[in-house]
């Protein structure tokens, strides 16, 4: 795994967002599971790292974790719907959550995490019985494995 991706998940870890609920969702999961799980190896991933926040968020208050990231040379933007992203030139950080109600939501506040996600509707599913996969020496928690390829075949139907 590259350094930089390292240096975010140890972040995650320090701020022990982990342990909070919040999950590394996305190709750079998928590349954990590749390393430690044994699934098939797939070249792909993307350049953007995406975190999954619970909602609620049930964590404690976590002042100037989004300074540590920018430390890391990132720098925190928005997105016209009000989330926040931090970026680079090689990597771009998201934060999602789950859409909940008719939604239409354009971005959800988390006070405790000083930042706005993107709601999308069935990431419920992956906040599941999450499992932790010990990278380096850092603990992540990713999605089931069951529960990310389910997640994958319901949004893979509905894109164009």
């Amino acid at each position: 795994m590259i350094k930089e991706i390292n240096k975010i998940l140890k972040i995650f870890s320090e701020n022990d967002l982990f342990n909070e609920g919040v999950e590394l969702i996305g190709s750079w999961c998928f590349l954990l599971y590749q390393k430690h799980l044994g699934a098939e190896s797939f070249p792909l991933v993307t350049q953007d790292i995406d975190f999954l926040i619970p909602n609620p968020f049930r964590g404690k208050e976590h002042i100037g974790f989004v300074n540590k990231l920018e430390e890391l040379g990132f720098n925190c933007d928005f997105k016209r719907d009000g989330s926040l992203y931090l970026w680079n030139a090689e990597l771009k950080i998201e934060f999602i959550t789950p859409e909940k109600g008719k939604g239409g939501a354009d971005s959800i506040k988390f006070k405790k995490l000083g930042i706005n996600a993107i709601p999308l509707r069935f990431v419920t599913l992956l906040l599941n019985d999450p499992i932790k996969i010990t990278e380096g020496d850092v603990d992540v928690l990713v999605p089931n494995p069951v529960n990310f390829c389910l997640h994958k075949l319901i949004i893979a139907s509905r894109r164009k």
